[in-house]
């Protein structure tokens, strides 16, 4: 055991004596690396240290050539500044020299100012733009605190001489005009003065100041522009005007179709009009219905025999059998009743659809109104027109109700009456057939077919 103890501590020895030895190495080789780092690391300091120092005597140079600039700049600045004041002053004195020397002319030149600037206003409106492009701009005089030259004055003149001749005259020009689609296009036009313009198609036209371009006015109707289309053919000599150049027309076109008026009614306009559709079907029906038992019982009023085609005849044949006359009356009796329903069908739908309608419209009113005071609420009361469109569109269902109404009130009426008419005229026929039997001492059947 003391040999082997030994012989393992000897390898053990020799084991770490080697791996010390190896680790030594590489201790080595871990130095030299770091070295070459520290080395490699200095010598490139070392070059930008070099390289900053190489630029540093550049780079004051440029200091001090843009402070020597930037002195130069403040001199001219100061120079300017110098003759700009001077100018300043100058153009006062001048100024003052030009105001002294007009003297009353102050009060032409406010006067061509105040004119230049209303009649800058009145062109941008003006149909007459439309042929004239570009006036306004010689008007500019009009907001510049300048005295007006010779120049803008002649122009002013200019300007209003030609807008007076051409009002006086009715002139064909051609000229880019906005179409219905909003689309440029050229179009011949016609120009009645400073009233009414319209296209070759009948269209009547409106000058849009923002594009400098006549535009077709929307929403015109059939006859205005037929009568227009005629007259610039020369088929016609009659067309309308409007004395207020455009304004009326405008309107006009902005005054909404009964289309429009219809679908302005919303959900509850549409079912108004679908109850007025279903009570003027409803009504013709009972129309129709009633002509053809009047034109059957004028028929059995013809003939010698009663027939069970028609409500007279059912009435005759249902008292054939009876042998006195209270079982006559009872049985007379009878058969009208039987009648009645088919005369009445359908009276109190007519009727309903009548009475219904007009509280749907005032339904469709209150709640357009509560629609319209939400507006309001939201964005206040400075636009009236927006008011008013939203009060007329509630409105609107108040008329589609009422004009329901009416026509079922009186189909109903005509309705009624016709069937009261009707079981009239087979009681007359029936108490006549009664009257015959109690004159004469005959059966009932007999007195029926003398009746007929």
């Amino acid at each position: 055991m003391k040999i082997n103890m030994n012989i393992i501590i000897g390898l053990l020895f020799g084991f770490v004596c080697s791996a010390a030895v190896h680790a030594g190495s590489d201790i080595e080789l871990l130095l030299q690396r770091v070295q070459k780092n520290i080395a490699a690391q200095q010598q490139h300091e070392n070059s930008r240290l070099s390289y900053f120092r190489e630029h540093q005597l550049q780079r004051a140079e440029l200091l001090t050539q843009a402070q020597s600039e930037l002195e130069a700049a403040k001199a001219q600045q100061q120079q300017l500044l110098t003759q700009f004041n001077l100018a300043q002053g100058r153009v006062s004195d001048q100024s003052a020299q030009l105001l002294q020397r007009s003297g009353d002319l102050q009060l032409v030149f406010s006067l061509a100012r105040k004119y230049a600037a209303d009649f800058s206003a009145a062109l941008g409106s003006s149909l007459t733009s439309g042929q004239f492009s570009d006036r306004r701009s010689k008007l500019a005089f009009a907001s510049e605190a300048a005295v007006p030259q010779l120049r803008d004055l002649q122009n002013l003149w200019f300007l209003l001489l030609q807008e007076l001749t051409a009002n006086a005259r009715n002139q064909r020009f051609s000229s880019s005009v906005i179409n219905s689609q909003g689309r440029v296009e050229e179009a011949e036009i016609m120009r009645l003065g400073a009233l009414v313009a319209f296209n070759q198609q009948g269209q009547y036209l409106n000058f849009n100041a923002q594009s400098k371009m006549l535009q077709v006015l929307p929403g015109q109707s059939a006859n205005l522009v037929s009568q227009a289309q005629q007259f610039f053919s020369g088929a016609s000599n009659s067309i309308k005007v409007d004395p207020q150049k455009g304004e009326l027309l405008l309107q006009l076109s902005q005054i909404p179709s009964l289309e429009q008026r219809l679908h302005q009614g919303g959900t509850v306009g549409y079912i108004i009009m679908a109850l007025g559709a279903v009570g003027l079907l409803i009504g013709s029906w009972r129309l129709i219905y009633m002509c053809w038992v009047n034109l059957l019982i004028n028929r059995q009023l013809k003939s010698a025999r009663a027939s069970d085609k028609n409500a007279l005849g059912r009435v005759l044949l249902a008292v054939a059998g009876a042998t006195n006359v209270q079982r006559a009356e009872l049985l007379i009796d009878e058969s009208i009743l039987r009648e009645l329903p088919a005369l009445q069908r359908a009276h109190s739908t007519v009727k309903l659809l009548a009475a219904v309608a007009p509280l749907l419209g005032l339904l469709g009113t209150v709640t357009g109104m509560i629609e319209t005071f939400q507006s309001i609420t939201l964005v206040g009361t400075s636009d009236p027109k927006l008011m008013a469109g939203g009060i007329s569109q509630a409105l609107i269902t108040t008329v589609m109700g009422l004009c329901v109404a009416i026509p079922l009130l009186f189909c109903h009426s005509y309705i009624s009456g016709q069937s009261k008419a009707i079981l009239q005229r087979i009681q007359q026929q029936s108490l006549l057939l009664l009257s015959d039997y109690f004159v004469e001492p005959k059966t009932v059947s007999e007195g029926a077919n003398a009746a007929v």
